[in-house]
């Protein structure tokens, strides 16, 4: 018996409102390998949460990839949650990568 895909034909809006149920923001940006249809779905999901301490990823690496995000994100965004450890606070984020991540939110919000 072949399987049959049912995720694939469900409405966008419902996708997007699944992948908003996702905690974090990394879990949000992978589906996008699962099928064309993903390859940009993510980029429209109106709540964004990014956690330092996912995955003990370094804050290199963090920052990097919230700089990415937020640049590629194309909708408005309804949340934008942060979560920061001692470990972003050790290297000190800044308010120079405060003010960035906040400018790039609102050109989501306002493009």
């Amino acid at each position: 018996m072949t399987p049959v895909d049912m995720i694939s034909h469900l409405p966008e809006a419902l996708l997007l409102r699944i992948l908003s149920e996702l905690t974090i923001t990394k879990d949000v940006v992978a589906t996008m390998v699962l099928s064309k249809q993903w390859e940009c779905l993510w980029k429209s999901v109106p709540k964004l949460v990014y956690d330092d301490s996912y995955k003990n990823i370094d804050t290199g690496r963090f920052s990097s990839f919230v700089d990415r995000s937020l640049i590629l994100h194309e909708a408005p965004v309804e949340t934008l949650h942060f979560i920061l450890t001692q470990k972003s606070a050790a290297v000190d984020i800044g308010p120079y990568f405060q003010e960035v991540y906040i400018q790039q939110a609102l050109e989501c919000l306002f493009p």
